[in-house]
């Protein structure tokens, strides 16, 4: 199983949180997130490998920093993330790899043991072809992909990707999941995003060493925290088959 995190151009990266976040400070928010994402996956055993795939200068040195393979976006992609992940996924086949997930870099809460629970729900189900999703919060955005083979569907993302992408694996009559998990479903896009986000952190000790914590203390988001929206998260198993087919 490969690991593949597409990575926009840092200065460009959350631009919704524009209105409570300086430029400088989105990019702070955002290599910290990228660094937390990228150590977790690093400490996953069952993954074979770890792509990157990014225009942006920075990716190298987080490339090397983190053992990762680093592909760099073309300089003509029109699709965006599609675009990304089409070249991903194209240079893995060329390897000969048989799994890929595809993970978004705004996911700081997620921990080693997520991943691994992940790959082996999976593959308990891959067979010939199978498509394992986790949305947002919304069920609307597609935070995470598995698929065997690594092109077994076309790549939707954008508006309502999770139901593209569902379909897609319906299409293909591939083995569908879609699969529970907090961490993984709490990506950081809106300014209620980072409240909770700064409550999910504060409430688990565990959070307090990653460098997204650090960079919502410079930030000063926790002093404006309030108490009572601190609560404690993952108290259930790390996944919950919610949908299968």
């Amino acid at each position: 199983m490969w690991a593949v995190l597409p990575l926009k151009q840092f200065h460009m990266a959350k631009q919704r949180l524009a209105g409570v976040l300086a430029p400088s400070q989105r990019r702070l928010l955002f290599e910290a997130m990228v660094e937390d994402v990228l150590l977790e996956l690093t400490r996953v055993e069952t993954l074979d490998g770890i792509l990157i795939v990014s225009a942006d200068p920075k990716a190298r040195l987080l490339a090397k920093r983190y053992d990762a393979t680093l592909l760099t976006e073309p300089a003509h992609n029109k699709r965006g993330l599609n675009g990304a992940v089409d070249h991903a996924i194209s240079y893995l086949l060329k390897r000969d790899a048989a799994e890929a997930m595809i993970l978004h870099a705004d996911l700081p809460l997620v921990h080693a043991r997520h991943i691994e629970s992940l790959v082996q729900a999976h593959r308990s189900r891959s067979g010939s072809g199978c498509v394992t999703v986790i949305s947002d919060r919304a069920t609307r955005g597609s935070n995470c992909l598995l698929c065997t083979p690594p092109d077994i569907i076309p790549f939707s993302y954008g508006e309502e990707s999770c139901a593209k992408h569902m379909r897609n694996a319906s299409a293909r009559e591939a083995c569908l999941q879609l699969l529970k998990c907090e961490a993984l479903e709490m990506d950081i896009d809106l300014p209620g995003d980072l409240l909770d986000l700064a409550a999910a952190m504060v409430a688990d000790p565990h959070y307090h060493s990653r460098k997204t914590y650090a960079a919502l203390c410079d930030l000063g988001i926790l002093h404006h925290l309030p108490t009572r929206r601190c609560r404690t998260f993952f108290q259930s198993e790390p996944l919950n088959n919610a949908c299968a087919k």
